[in-house]
């Protein structure tokens, strides 16, 4: 059988908002006004036209929005870049801020097609088994946001973060709308797991 997504048909974001209120500690209202101001940035740079799947969508950034209003991050990197998509979100909310940390991405091939090379720096490495020594080189506080898709690469990425107390972790296309519990798909082939899969 065929494992379907099923996606919703609307976004509830009072429910976002409350989440975010009692993540980030903040009043709801503050929630509130700081999606005013973020959808006049992606009204600005016309974030429509980058999609909403298989990238950040606008509820996602938004949160990143607020992560980066909040936390100020020293450091931003990035595992898995492609086409540079999300990266292209965070680099204007980056500007739109006045926020001075570069953002570093990481990726196997270079197939960006969204920002220049003197906007953010593409490092072609394939970060298995060293993520803790790259980390390391970074001030902070950080920020790793996670869109790559190996298993090794994953799970070395969630333990090394979590273990720090000065960088942060979001990871991309995780949640349990995308859990296939019925997946034939080895880990070692990685490059086969899609939204579809």
């Amino acid at each position: 059988k065929m494992y379907k997504i099923i996606w919703p048909e609307s976004i509830d974001m009072n429910k976002i908002f409350t989440e975010m209120s009692i993540f980030f500690n903040v009043d709801i209202k503050v929630i509130n006004e700081l999606w005013n101001e973020y959808k006049s940035i992606h009204k600005k740079y016309d974030h429509k036209k980058l999609g909403e799947r298989e990238t950040l969508n606008t509820e996602e950034t938004f949160v990143m929005f607020a992560m980066f209003k909040f936390l100020v991050p020293s450091s931003f990197i990035e595992i898995g870049t492609l086409l540079g998509r999300s990266t292209r979100r965070l680099l204007d909310i980056k500007k739109e801020l006045g926020l001075q940390f570069d953002i570093k991405c990481y990726d196997i091939t270079n197939e960006v097609k969204h920002f220049k090379p003197n906007e953010a720096e593409l490092i072609i490495h394939d970060m298995t088994g060293n993520v803790k020594e790259t980390l390391d080189k970074y001030k902070t506080p950080g920020i790793v946001y996670l869109d790559a898709h190996p298993y090794d690469l994953t799970i070395e990425v969630i333990k090394e973060v979590i273990s720090r107390k000065d960088w942060r972790l979001v990871i991309h296309d995780c949640g349990e709308i995308l859990c296939n519990p019925d997946i034939k798909i080895p880990k070692d082939r990685p490059q086969d797991i899609t939204s579809l899969t």
